[in-house]
């Protein structure tokens, strides 16, 4: 019975992750901000995947999960969380 009841509150959370991922980002997703692309996964499955905000002001191209960022120096300690 444990078990049903975890699963249950696991598929309600996953349910609510486009509304809390659009909700912690709107600030970004606009079309005069520069934004993010957000990817998250359960179990090494894209659960949900979004652009927010834009990728070129200049060129009114908006950020896409597909978009490609220039990282031309990181530091060590910025790593993806996996």
């Amino acid at each position: 019975m444990t078990g049903d009841i975890r699963s249950k509150e696991f598929k309600h959370l996953v349910a609510d992750i486009p509304s809390c991922a659009d909700a912690i980002f709107a600030p970004w997703d606009r079309s005069d901000s520069p934004g993010c692309a957000l990817a998250l996964k359960q179990n090494g499955n894209v659960v949900y995947e979004r652009g927010y905000g834009m990728a070129d002001l200049e060129h009114d191209i908006p950020i896409t999960p597909a978009t490609v960022f220039h990282a031309a120096s990181l530091p060590s300690s910025s790593q993806p969380c996996l």
